[in-house]
């Protein structure tokens, strides 16, 4: 079974664009589920897992990316191959330095209960998010700050915290990559402590944050 990759907190940190002007923290973890493709959680990065599953991480990330015009980011390969939560540190590359972080069980059944995905729309193929972008180094320095207290909340088991902060830290995102955004039914976040949206950006699944039912909202099983 290869999983796919929820990208929690920290999008983008893994390219050098962000994370060669302030250090950045990538959070993702592994799931598995019944989910649609092309909706931000890592699809095309397992097919070529799938494809070429006797090579190494650096060398699929390699076959990945071969004739790309737009680098894919290694989160989303780390976030399948590696098992369970992962805090990936960036600095002026596109492969993280070693510092993989692990979580106990207690923890990622938390995670379990209190995250929902809810489905958008898919990313138009023509759309290039990094067509606008509004980069400092203050912005990229309040985004690193932002992820190192979505983890801390993820260890405290806050779920308030884990919301607020998930939150802020898509709204900083879009802040720098304004054409992420996209249109969504704000009532499948209306009575939740937070959300954001998981992947490129331009569409795909809302991760939402609730101790409660959420409408429309899928289970995922982490692995």
């Amino acid at each position: 079974m290869i999983p796919y990759r929820i990208d929690i907190a920290g999008t983008w940190g893994d390219h050098p664009f962000i994370n060669a002007i302030y250090p950045q923290d990538v959070i993702c973890v592994s799931v598995d589920g019944k989910f649609k493709k092309g909706m931000g959680l890592s699809g095309s990065t397992r097919e070529v897992i799938i494809k070429n599953s006797r090579y190494t991480m650096k060398t699929l990330f390699e076959i990945e990316n071969k004739g790309k015009k737009f680098m894919s980011g290694s989160q989303d390969l780390l976030g399948i191959f590696l098992p369970g939560l992962k805090k990936l540190k960036y600095k002026e590359n596109y492969w993280p330095e070693n510092n993989y972080l692990y979580i106990t069980a207690d923890k990622l059944k938390w995670l379990e209960r209190v995250l929902y995905l809810v489905p958008t729309k898919k990313r138009p193929k023509d759309l290039n998010v990094l067509g606008e972008l509004r980069l400092t180094k203050k912005k990229a320095k309040i985004y690193a700050k932002s992820t190192k207290k979505v983890w801390k909340a993820i260890i405290n088991k806050d779920i308030k915290a884990l919301g607020k902060e998930i939150t802020n830290n898509h709204n900083i995102l879009m802040s720098m990559m304004p054409r992420r955004d996209v249109n969504f039914n704000i009532k499948s976040v209306k009575n939740s402590y937070g959300y954001k949206l998981c992947g490129a950006g331009g569409g795909g699944y809302l991760l939402v944050v609730s101790n409660k039912k959420v409408k429309g909202g899928i289970k995922f099983k982490i692995v």
